[in-house]
């Protein structure tokens, strides 16, 4: 094994060597001296002179100490003609179309049979006024250009292929109670006016025209009125003329917020006016407190059916006696009839009792038996 200093002195032996190498061959020669004289002489060529724009250099300064100075631009004057304002047009107006109404069908309503509160099911009986044939028709059926679309229980309604809505009435008495046309011919059957204060209501006809509170509350476009965010009663929407709300009283806004002392502000109580209200008897008043533009103001209607009291003004005092008569004659057919009915409910009695004794067994004493020993 080898000495680590043997090892050591050889390589830098070695170093040497290689560097001693290097020196030999890389050694130049020393070049032999030349003479300098020149041998002619020669004129000096100017050359052109270099132009250097030293603005470039300043722009490029690569230090940013260089600060270009900005000229105020010139403004330029120019003749440019002011536009001239668009003329006006007038605007023209639409051309609305002309309404085209259908003449009516040719048909009568003849009967309707209602069968559920589904209008679907049931089936109206209509004539043709020209063949005089009598048809069956159900919601969804054509006559003509005309489509059934609903049926009620004492009228139908068609669409027409323009648009337009046709009633069929069963009887000219259902036109004329019907609220959608009655409004037409207002409202002074049902409520009359004494002062501004005190009204009269029919309670009879009221009951033909307003079938139920629904109905009521739709026609007088009644809402609830709110004062932060509180209910404070009902408000009347709006009245038109010749309409229910106006005959009744009422103007466009008026808060409805007592009826007979009792608060209109939340369902229970309504529905407590409503009971306290059909349950009034005739001559019986009704007191109405409302804010009419924030002032209160009371409304008093009283029940009473004065359809009969106008007919018995227009009677002549020399046809009263006619008018008992006819009164007497019948109740006296009232009460024959009464009594002729009485002797047949008997008979049915007898005849029952009979057939129970015929066809029953007769009942027979009970008779203990004996003991026997």
């Amino acid at each position: 094994m080898k000495h680590p200093l043997w090892i050591l002195n050889s390589a830098i032996a070695a170093l040497l060597i290689g560097a001693f190498l290097f020196m030999l061959f890389s050694r130049q020669k020393k070049p032999s001296r030349e003479e300098i004289k020149p041998e002619f002489s020669a004129e000096r060529i100017k050359q052109d002179e270099i132009k250097i724009n030293l603005s470039k250099i300043y722009e490029n300064d690569i230090f940013d100490t260089y600060q270009k100075e900005f000229k105020p631009p010139v403004a330029q004057i120019q003749n440019i003609p002011l536009p001239q304002p668009p003329q006006p047009e007038s605007p023209k107006t639409p051309v609305m179309p002309k309404t085209e109404f259908l003449d009516p069908l040719n048909i009568t309503l003849k009967g309707i049979v209602v069968i559920s509160s589904d209008d679907s099911k049931n089936r109206a009986v209509i004539q043709d006024n020209q063949t005089k044939r009598e048809q069956t028709y159900k919601v969804g059926n054509t006559i003509g250009d005309a489509q059934l679309i609903r049926i009620f229980s004492n009228k139908v309604i068609f669409l027409r292929s323009n648009g337009q809505q046709e009633v069929l009435y069963l009887r000219e008495k259902d036109a004329e109670l019907d609220p959608t046309y009655a409004a037409l011919s207002g409202w002074d059957n049902v409520v009359k006016t004494i002062d501004a204060y005190h009204r009269t209501i029919n309670p009879r006809t009221f009951i033909e025209r307003i079938q139920n509170l629904a109905q009521f509350i739709d026609v007088l476009d009644i809402t609830t009125a709110f004062q932060k965010g509180q209910s404070i009663g009902c408000r009347v929407g709006k009245t038109k003329q010749r309409s229910l709300g106006k005959a009744l009283g009422f103007e466009t806004g008026d808060i409805i917020t007592h009826v007979d002392d009792i608060h209109a502000t939340d369902t229970p109580h309504r529905f407590q006016i409503y009971k306290n209200i059909i349950a009034k008897k005739s001559n019986e008043p009704i007191t109405v407190q409302l804010l009419r533009q924030h002032q209160p103001l009371t409304l008093v209607y009283a029940l009473e059916d004065f359809s009969i009291l106008d007919k018995l003004e227009k009677i002549n005092p020399a046809q009263d006696l006619a008018l008992e008569e006819k009164m007497k004659e019948k109740q006296i057919k009232a009460m024959q009839q009464k009594h002729a009915f009485a002797p047949s409910i008997r008979d049915l009695r007898k005849r029952e009792r009979q057939n129970m004794l015929s066809r029953g067994a007769m009942p027979t004493e009970y008779k203990p038996k004996q003991m026997t020993e």
